[in-house]
């Protein structure tokens, strides 16, 4: 080989190395390019091969891009599990959308018998407790049962002072209304129904001078009546304070036509007026702020949200919508747009009841769902909004040629973190996934046997908060379903499952067997207590058993006799010895064939017998006191 050719595999070797380079040569920005490619599993798996790949997935951004890749997220999206850590977050996700898309779905249909005109107008749902409560403004109608299973309804009629209904609240305790001609009552709902109560369920709180444009209640009511539980506003904007008592807690002037309240009566209530969102403190009851939104408006605004836990403020009109976010004393405004020939018709804030905390996966975000004209229904991010608003996801769920048609005026939305339901009818509702949009599945079927003259439309849809589940109420038709587990069995069960309900003579045998049963039970229970009392020592047949009881424990936790113990024992003997020598001359002189003798030494026999049973009762006697005195 010539010397040329040395130095020329000498430089090919050099270019190879060059050209070699390990994937942990590159630097952080890329490593990190590549593992957002990855699936979280795999992601979880690849940061224990060496310490800087860990020190890169343990990288918010990683997981952040690898989310957005898997399930088209973003940067910040709402949470399913609620957990800090990515990888749960990411199994939870899986898991409810599993559930939403595949699982067996469960559903009861029930009809509220007393709204036979089908008009509700607020519906409270409590999955917990599991009951369900509507309102028809209209009527002034209370109707009430359980969620589940529709039973236990009642009714509360109209009443009059009810007529012309402005504003109105209602919980599960209290309803509330503001009428046109200014009165604001309040009607107890547990009072209403209760017919041995005496007591009126009625009472007048205040008498305005002008029209009621909102009232608010307390879900939590302060029980000694000691702060504003109770919030009304006119329609010039005067902001009163009333509790229970109807007592006046102060009042505040915004001199402007109110449309909207709101508040979580712990630290801020929100009104909207024709010109100004006013953000008071509950509990200094002074204005904070007082932000122009940039519309005149002459009632309230199709788009009107609230998000205390985070502090933002949602309106919308027309083909425009804004996102302001108050911080305080600042605050920032965040814009969007949809197309300028069609119109926000309505729009859905994500169910939430805890402060948002971004530390967890995902940083805690919100949903907002808007229905537009054309049917179509946009999701966007609302905690963390930047002008421009893109949207997530932009469903179309009236473009199926098998859709009923004109329908997509009665539009309701439904939105947790991980899915979005769509309905217009009571027999049309489908799933979707809330941030890419992928279709899921069609709703629970349900029965035209409750409909009248076919299927009315959706007034509401909510989702449980524990489980893939909710209500749906259209009209006075109520459908609860539930994918997934099994729906709870309509029948208690402690009632005789297998035997005939019309059979009154077997349900009464039944009833009688089971209390036999019981009193059985009952005797065994006595028995067991009584022997563990006997032979435990806390219970004697007589005083002589708990003499010697307590002789035998005197004598076992005493090994060796003391002196006084030694004492008492000789006089036992010498006491003992006496007698014995006494009747053994009685029984000589018995011996003897005088008859007198005979009868006399007989007698004395007896009694000195019973002389010395009474002794030996006394000798127990005192050497059980000098055991005690020794114990």
């Amino acid at each position: 080989m010539t010397y040329e050719q040395s130095d020329y595999n000498e430089e090919q070797d050099e270019l190879v190395m060059q050209l070699n380079v390990h994937i942990n040569d590159l630097p952080s920005e890329i490593l990190l390019a590549v593992f957002c490619n990855l699936s979280p599993v795999d992601l979880k798996d690849a940061r224990l091969v060496c310490r800087q790949w860990n020190n890169v997935i343990l990288d918010k951004a990683a997981w952040i891009r690898a989310f957005d890749n898997k399930f088209q997220t973003g940067d910040v999206f709402a949470s399913v599990t609620g957990s800090d850590r990515w990888i749960l977050e990411y199994f939870g996700r899986l898991a409810a959308l599993r559930t939403w898309a595949k699982a067996k779905s469960w559903s009861k249909l029930y009809s509220l018998v007393n709204n036979e005109y089908g008009q509700v107008d607020q519906v409270v749902a409590d999955f917990v407790h599991d009951r369900l409560l509507t309102f028809s403004r209209a009527l002034g109608t209370v109707t009430s049962c359980t969620l589940t299973l529709g039973k236990n309804q009642v009714f509360i009629p109209e009443n009059h002072v009810f007529a012309s209904t402005l504003a109105y609240d209602v919980n599960w305790t209290y309803l509330c209304v503001g009428k046109i001609s200014g009165e604001v009552y309040l009607k107890n709902l547990i009072t209403a129904t209760s017919s041995g109560s005496s007591r009126t369920s009625v009472t007048c709180l205040k008498t305005c001078a002008e029209p009621v444009a909102g009232v608010r209640m307390n879900s939590d009511f302060d029980k000694h009546r000691e702060r504003a539980d109770i919030l009304v506003v006119t329609k010039s904007g005067i902001l009163q304070f009333l509790d229970l008592d109807a007592h006046a807690h102060g009042e505040i002037r915004l001199d402007d036509t109110a449309l909207y309240l709101d508040s979580d009566f712990k630290s801020r209530i929100v009104v909207i007026t024709s010109k100004y969102i006013n953000v008071i403190d509950f509990a200094s009851r002074k204005p904070q702020q007082k932000i122009a939104h940039g519309w005149e408006f002459d009632a309230k605004p199709c788009v009107c949200d609230v998000d205390f836990y985070d502090s933002n403020v949602v309106l919308g009109l027309a083909d425009v919508f804004k996102v302001f976010h108050i911080d305080g004393n600042t605050f920032s405004v965040a814009e969007g747009n949809i197309h300028p020939s069609l119109s926000i018709i309505g729009g859905t804030i994500q169910e939430c009841d805890k402060e948002r905390n971004t530390q967890i996966a995902g940083g805690d975000g919100r949903l907002y769902a808007l229905t537009v004209s054309n049917g179509s229904v946009a999701v966007f991010e609302l905690r963390e909004a930047r002008s421009p608003i893109e949207f997530k996801t932009t469903i179309m769920p009236f473009a199926d040629d098998r859709t009923p048609q004109n329908i997509h005026m009665y539009t309701k939305v439904a939105l947790n973190s991980s899915v979005i339901a769509i309905g217009a009818l009571a027999d049309w509702i489908h799933f979707y996934d809330s941030h890419s949009g992928h279709y899921l599945r069609e709703g629970a079927k349900v029965s035209r046997k409750l409909t009248r003259n076919g299927m009315v439309p959706i007034l509401y849809i909510k989702f449980a908060h524990n489980g893939a589940g909710g209500v749906v109420v259209s009209g006075d038709v109520v459908q609860y379903f539930k994918f997934g587990e099994s729906m709870l069995d309509s029948k208690r069960p402690n009632t005789p499952q297998d035997l005939d309900m019309r059979n009154k003579r077997t349900i009464q045998q039944h009833i009688k067997n089971q209390l036999d049963e019981y009193t059985e039970l009952e005797h065994h229970k006595e028995v067991l207590a009584q022997l563990a009392d006997k032979f435990n020592g806390t219970t004697f047949e007589n005083e002589q058993e708990e003499l010697r009881v307590a002789m035998a424990l005197s004598a076992s936790t005493v090994d060796v006799e003391d002196s006084d113990l030694e004492r008492v024992l000789a006089l036992l003997r010498e006491d003992v010895a006496s007698p014995m020598s006494h009747q053994a001359e009685m029984v000589e002189d018995w011996e003897s064939p005088e008859p007198a003798t005979y009868n006399i030494g007989s007698s004395r026999a007896l009694e000195s017998a019973v002389d010395v049973e009474e002794l030996e009762d006394e000798i127990l006697q005192r050497v059980l006191k000098l055991s005690m005195l020794e114990h």
